[in-house]
């Protein structure tokens, strides 16, 4: 499989309210000067390569100097078994939250 079948295959969920919940806690603690969307697709491949359910923003880039999780579940609809849908789920500032 390469990057680009790999790319092509992940997405959020973006027409649901916890993507935009997603993006509002995103923005509450990010320190980083692009937008969330221009960094959406390597944050889903991030997570895919690694087989991660969350990513991690470091306290280096973030507003109050404190790491931040950013928690998913992955769904794969029956019609499109080769779409990974990520979920958000929640923030938390300790990995075993």
């Amino acid at each position: 499989m390469t990057t680009q079948n790999v790319h092509e295959e992940l997405q959020f969920d973006y027409f649901s309210q916890n993507y935009h919940q997603f993006q509002e806690d995103f923005y509450q603690f990010s320190n980083l000067p692009q937008p969330l969307m221009v960094m959406e697709d390597d944050i889903l491949l991030h997570m895919a390569s690694r087989q991660a359910t969350y990513f991690k923003l470091s306290k280096t880039k973030s507003l109050d100097k404190k790491d931040h999780y950013f928690h998913f579940t992955v769904s794969r609809p029956d019609q499109a078994n080769r779409l990974c849908i990520y979920h958000y789920q929640g923030q938390t500032e300790d990995i075993n939250q």
